[in-house]
């Protein structure tokens, strides 16, 4: 994402700040204290052209043009800022300043959505064969990284389906249970239903008798 920043330089007497590209280069969220979740996102923008700046602020709060925290990053282009709160909306600007900390307006502000706590591992189902990673691991015992563990071509969760209560049996005795068998002997569907015929010969012949 990237917006267009114009420094103000009214207070700047000799700096040229000309334009600025403040970028959001990635956002991420991680285990916090307690239950909770942090967010964390890295920001970045262009040099400045006039060698008379000294170094940047990040300015950012969870209102528009209302900055409640200033982190002075220095004469760098990228910073980390860390300990957000996941599933919040933050407004980010930046400042140059010079030797003598004179400092910018603010640049054009940029507006971020922090992700959401991610899914615990009760719901989340990595590799999408319609079972959770916890019961994966905990029930089942396949791989809750591949959605064909036996390789066999149907996914773990329809063959859960498949066998049902009998998914942990062992039908061909080979000591490798249904589901995670590859070659396992498959439950015989139940045979067609086959109409009794009545043989009407002699019936007819007595008939044109």
């Amino acid at each position: 994402m990237r917006l267009r920043a114009g420094f103000d330089l009214r207070y700047f007497s000799s700096l040229n700040l000309g334009a600025v590209l403040f970028i959001l280069l990635v956002v991420s969220i991680f285990p916090g204290a307690g239950s909770a979740h942090c967010a964390q996102l890295t920001v970045a923008w262009d040099p400045n052209i006039d060698a008379s700046t000294a170094g940047y602020k990040i300015h950012y709060g969870t209102q528009s043009r209302n900055y409640t925290t200033t982190i002075d990053v220095g004469n760098t282009t990228q910073h980390v800022v860390t300990d957000l709160q996941a599933g919040a909306i933050y407004f980010f600007a930046a400042t140059a300043y010079d030797a003598s900390g004179n400092q910018s307006d603010f640049s054009v502000e940029l507006a971020v959505n922090t992700p959401n706590d991610p899914p615990s591992n009760a719901q989340l189902d990595s590799d999408g064969d319609g079972l959770s990673d916890a019961d994966e691991i905990s029930i089942y015992g396949t791989d809750p990284n591949n959605p064909d563990s036996d390789g066999d071509g149907m996914s773990d969760g329809q063959e859960v389906v498949y066998w049902g209560d009998n998914w942990d049996g062992d039908d061909d005795g080979d000591g490798i249970i249904n589901l995670l068998d590859p070659t396992p002997t498959r439950q015989a569907l139940p045979p067609e239903k086959k109409e009794k015929k009545v043989n009407m010969g002699p019936i007819l012949s007595l008939l044109l008798d």
